[in-house]
């Protein structure tokens, strides 16, 4: 019974240091998101409605995409379809900037 309320206090206090980690990188407050893998099939621009490009923190520079329905995609900001979706949701927000 001793061992097993030892273990839990292991677990409970390592839970609790991850999520401080995770929670505040390198102390700013605000998670990061890093992509580790990229979408590998062109998602249509339509289901797109932002995107902003993943910290310098982060081992290796992405896209993140968010859909329509909030889902987060990360892709390569080298591929041309990322970048014809990026410079299309730029112009819309200098468009609506203009007409405000």
């Amino acid at each position: 019974m001793k061992v097993s309320g030892a273990v839990l206090s292991l677990v409970v206090i390592a839970a609790a240091l991850c999520c401080q980690v995770r929670a505040s990188p390198f102390g700013s407050g605000i998670p990061t998101i890093c992509c580790l893998q990229f979408h590998n099939k062109r998602i249509s621009p339509k289901l797109v409605v932002t995107y902003h490009i993943t910290s310098s923190q982060c081992t290796q520079k992405g896209v993140v995409f968010i859909t329509k329905r909030g889902f987060k995609v990360c892709a390569n900001p080298k591929d041309q379809w990322v970048q014809h979706i990026m410079n299309q949701l730029d112009n819309q927000k200098v468009k609506i900037q203009e007409s405000s």
